[in-house]
């Protein structure tokens, strides 16, 4: 059992399915994986041209295990269910033999069961670039798709008196990614929070 804040999740929530993929045959990519690792849950959203990752610090007494993908239109029903909620959200998965697990969310004396996605999800740890990677220049990327990543940011990003300020980094070399990240982030639960825009082929 997962026991969060719940307009933090739902903050989270929404950051990572604004890069989800909405119209694929990878049936596996529309939705946000969610992933909880001892006291770090990471909720991720990918089309395949971008990746939105959000990981957020979790109570001790928290720690559980959880993979599992949320659809899109389930991620809409629990953000409609408890975008609102000013108390403590509740996730824990059932899974029976032989089938994908089923996430049930709890807020405010709402249950929602949601059945996952299946298939699977890629390993998205493998195209975030490192931190210390060499920097250089900028190479050609989809300008609505940085201006989206730009907005996502910024509900979870700290502010500057009255500026939002993030950075971005690339190697500059053919085929390179470019990262984008706040400058300041405010809460010390959000312990990561990035978009990852792969550049354009011309």
């Amino acid at each position: 059992m997962i026991t969060i804040e719940t307009r933090l999740f739902c903050k989270a929530l929404r950051f990572a399915s604004a890069c989800a993929a909405r119209k694929d045959i990878r049936f596996y990519l529309l939705g946000v994986r969610v992933e909880a690792v001892g006291d770090t849950l990471t909720l991720c959203g990918t089309d395949g041209a971008r990746i939105a990752v959000c990981a957020l610090r979790i109570d001790s007494d928290s720690m559980t295990d959880l993979s599992l993908t949320i659809g899109n239109d389930d991620v809409k029903r629990i953000l409609a269910a408890f975008g609102k909620d000013k108390g403590q959200i509740v996730l824990r998965s059932e899974r029976q033999a032989d089938q994908v697990p089923t996430l049930i969310v709890e807020a405010g004396g709402v249950i929602l069961r949601i059945k996952a996605v299946g298939g699977v999800f890629p390993d998205y740890r493998r195209v975030i670039p490192p931190t210390d990677r060499e920097q250089g220049g900028m190479p050609i990327i989809d300008a609505l798709l940085m201006a989206e990543a730009c907005t996502a940011l910024e509900p979870l990003a700290g502010k500057l008196k009255t500026s939002c300020p993030v950075r971005f980094d690339s190697t500059g070399n053919p085929g390179a990614s470019v990262v984008v990240r706040p400058s300041v982030i405010d809460d010390t639960r959000v312990t990561e929070l990035l978009v990852v825009i792969a550049p354009i082929r011309v």
